[in-house]
C-alpha cells in the first residue's frame, strides 16, 4: 500500500520533502520498489524512499507514489494536488544624478548614451535621495525580475522571447509630482519645485493576468537659502577706508533636522562596506548653516574677471564671515551677496550703496537722509504701542459725555456768575461761592414774589 504525507501548499521558493510510509501487508515491506511521479518533471524517480523537490513554476502540481512488492504486484497510486503560489515580482530601484564625465558638472540635458555620464548618489540620513531643483536624475530598474526561481540571474526586460527574459511584462514609474506615468524600465526625470516626493516603481509579471508588486523611495528637493542681511552697513561708507563686508542666511533644509552626503562614484566602494553607492565622499553634511557658501560682488562698476558681466565677480567670505573691502573711488554702486547651499542651490540679493568722499565727514548734514527720521525696525513695536495708547486717550476725551450731576453743576456756575469754584469728588459744589447781591431796583413785594425770578439768598439768622 502506497502512503506519504501531504505537505502544505507553498510557493516556488520552498523545497518540499516527500517521505514514503508505504508497507506490504503480506510480504516484506523493505523489498518494495518506490516510483515517484511529479507533474513538473519529465521522468519518474525510482527506488527513493524520500525525495526533496522545489517546484519552479507556480500553479497546480501533483505528486504521485506507486509501490511494487517483491512479487511484482503494484499498489494503487497515492497522489496529492499541491497549489504553488506565484511569487510577486522583485523590484529594484536606483536613482542617481547624471554628471558630465569630462567636467564633473551637472548635465544640461539627458541622453540615452550613458557613456557620457558619471553617476553621483546624494542621500539623506533617512535614506531619501537629495537633489537640487532642475537636476537630471536617472531612474533605473536594473536587477528587477519575477520572483520565480527560474528567473534568477535573468536581466532582459519585456522581451519574452529572449532566453534571459526577467519575467516582467510591464514597468511603471510614478514620480510623485503629478507628472505623467512612464512605462519604461529606465528613464530620466527632473523636479522643478522644492519639497518631498515619493517615487513608486510598479512591476507586473507574466503569470496569468499578471501579479503586481511595487517599491518606493523618497526624494527631497532642496530649498533655496534665505538671505536675512537687510543692509551691509548701518553707517555711512567712505572711499579709501577699510571695511568688513559680511552677510548671513538660513538653510531651511537644515532646520528640518536633516543631514545629507554625496557619493561621487557609485561604482567604487571607498569605505569597503560592501555597498558601492553609500560612501561619504563629502565628509561633512552638505545641509545646514555650516554648509552655506557666501560670495560677494563688491562693485558693479568693475568687471574683474573680464567676462563682460560686472555682477558676478565673486569673492568668498572668510571663515570669520567677512570680506575685506576698500573702495578707492566714491559713487553710487551696487554690491551683490550670493549664498549657496552644500548641494549648489543659490540665492542672490543686491544692495545699493553710496560710497562717500572723505571730505563729507566734515559736513554735519552729510549723513542726513529721510531714513534718519524714520524709526528703525527694532523700535517699530514700541512706537506702534505708544501711538495706540495716545489714540485711546484722545478718543476717550472726545467721546466722553458729562454726567447729569456735572451738567447741573455747570448750569449753576453760569447762573451765579461764580468766579472761583471748589470741587469735591470731581463735582462742582454749590456751597463754595458768595451769594449774589440783592438787586436794588426790586421792591420788597417783588423780591417776595415767585414770578419775579428773584432767588432769595440763603442767610443765617441768630435767634435772640
Amino acid at each position: 500500500m502506497a502512503l506519504f504525507a501531504r505537505p502544505d501548499d507553498g510557493d516556488t521558493a520552498i523545497p518540499y520533502s516527500f517521505q514514503s510510509q508505504s508497507f506490504d501487508p503480506d510480504g516484506n515491506s523493505g523489498n518494495m520498489t518506490t516510483i515517484w511521479t511529479l507533474s513538473d518533471l519529465n521522468q519518474t524517480i525510482v527506488n527513493q524512499t524520500a525525495i526533496v523537490h522545489t517546484f519552479t513554476t507556480p500553479g497546480t502540481h501533483s505528486v504521485q507514489l506507486v509501490v511494487i512488492d517483491e512479487l511484482g504486484r503494484a499498489s494503487l497510486p497515492k497522489s496529492y494536488i499541491i497549489e504553488i503560489a506565484n511569487p510577486l515580482p522583485l523590484p529594484q530601484m536606483t536613482i542617481y544624478e547624471g554628471r558630465d564625465a569630462t567636467t564633473g558638472a551637472p548635465i544640461i540635458a539627458p541622453s540615452d548614451d550613458l557613456s557620457q555620464f558619471n553617476w553621483r548618489h546624494t542621500f539623506t540620513n533617512t535614506g531619501a535621495l537629495f537633489a537640487a531643483p532642475g537636476t537630471w536624475l536617472r531612474f533605473d530598474s536594473t536587477g528587477s525580475r519575477d520572483g520565480d526561481v527560474e528567473f534568477v540571474g535573468m536581466d532582459v526586460p519585456l522581451d519574452e522571447s529572449d532566453p534571459n527574459w526577467n519575467g516582467i511584462t510591464q514597468y511603471s514609474w510614478d514620480f510623485g509630482d503629478g507628472s505623467p506615468l512612464v512605462n519604461s524600465p529606465n528613464t530620466w526625470h527632473t523636479y522643478s519645485t522644492p519639497g518631498s516626493y515619493t517615487v513608486t516603481l510598479t512591476l507586473r509579471d507574466g503569470f496569468g493576468t499578471g501579479d503586481v508588486n511595487h517599491s518606493t523611495r523618497d526624494v527631497v528637493v532642496s530649498q533655496a537659502p534665505e538671505i536675512v542681511t537687510s543692509t551691509p552697513f548701518e553707517e555711512a561708507v567712505y572711499s579709501g577706508f577699510d571695511y568688513l563686508l559680511g552677510g548671513s542666511a538660513i538653510d531651511h533644509d537644515g532646520l528640518l533636522g536633516m543631514s545629507a552626503w554625496y557619493d561621487d562614484d557609485v561604482t567604487n566602494d571607498s569605505d569597503n562596506n560592501g555597498i558601492t553607492d553609500d560612501d561619504h565622499d563629502s565628509v561633512d553634511s552638505i545641509v545646514g548653516a555650516d554648509a552655506l557658501v557666501f560670495n560677494w560682488d563688491i562693485d558693479d562698476r568693475v568687471d574683474s574677471d573680464d567676462d563682460g558681466d560686472t555682477t558676478n565677480d565673486w569673492q568668498p567670505q572668510s571663515e570669520d564671515g567677512f570680506v575685506f573691502v576698500n573702495w578707492s573711488n566714491p559713487g553710487d554702486i551696487y554690491v551683490i551677496l550670493e549664498v549657496c547651499t552644500g548641494i549648489g542651490v543659490c540665492e542672490e540679493k543686491g544692495y545699493p550703496l553710496r560710497i562717500r568722499d572723505p571730505a563729507e565727514k566734515d559736513d554735519s548734514l552729510a549723513d542726513f537722509s529721510l531714513d534718519s527720521l524714520l524709526p528703525k525696525a527694532e523700535d517699530s513695536g514700541i512706537l506702534l504701542g505708544a501711538l495706540l495708547l495716545l489714540l485711546l486717550v484722545l478718543g476717550w476725551i472726545v467721546m466722553r459725555q458729562p454726567t447729569e450731576v456735572e451738567i447741573e453743576a455747570q448750569e449753576a456756575v453760569d447762573a451765579y456768575d461764580v468766579s472761583q469754584v471748589v470741587t469735591e469728588g470731581g463735582v462742582l459744589g454749590m456751597d463754595h461761592h458768595a451769594p449774589p447781591p440783592k438787586p436794588k431796583h426790586l421792591t420788597k413785594d417783588d423780591r417776595r414774589s415767585k414770578e419775579s425770578g428773584y432767588v432769595r439768598p440763603v442767610t443765617s439768622r441768630r435767634r435772640r
